[in-house]
């Protein structure tokens, strides 16, 4: 092993502190859905309004997680939503697309395209919505999802609107 300067693990753990309090509110939420039974007891009051989670969640995420990362993992989900509201495919046939959604997670993190805080918080998602019966935790998580989507192209427009563009 190499020499380090001084105070490298003392930067290295400032820079990692300082990542996590940047997230802090997404991984409360991500230990609030943890502890729930079933995605259906997430509640629409709690993640649609402007103050809500889904708001929360992309503001922190603005910055280090691109509109096209969250579109690539969002299209095929909606897909399946639709196809399951229209009983072209059962729960059971949806169920292996979120499998796939798994590896396509870690590769984005992998390749720092999403930060670990957004794969995880899908996985809690994921996971909990597969070890459902039916759809409809699944169907609640895409509602989510959505809310996630449109707050981020919200403040993607801000974003654009404080560099000087329109």
């Amino acid at each position: 092993m190499g020499y380090r300067q001084p105070g490298y693990y003392q930067d290295r753990y400032a820079r990692y502190e300082k990542r996590e309090e940047k997230y802090r509110e997404t991984r409360t939420i991500i230990e609030k859905v943890k502890n729930m039974k079933s995605l259906t007891e997430l509640s629409q009051s709690e993640f649609a309004g402007i103050d809500g989670w889904a708001a929360k969640i992309a503001k922190e995420l603005k910055d280090d997680l691109k509109t096209t990362q969250l579109r690539k993992f969002f299209d095929p989900l909606v897909n399946d939503k639709s196809d399951l509201e229209k009983k072209k495919r059962s729960w059971n046939e949806v169920k292996g697309t979120l499998y796939a959604a798994l590896p396509l997670l870690a590769y984005s993190v992998g390749r720092g395209l999403a930060p670990d805080v957004f794969r995880d918080l899908m996985e809690t998602c994921i996971k909990k919505a597969l070890s459902e019966s039916d759809e409809r935790g699944f169907l609640r998580f895409m509602e989510f999802l959505e809310a996630i989507v449109a707050y981020d192209t919200y403040y993607e427009k801000v974003r654009e609107r404080e560099r000087g563009g329109d």
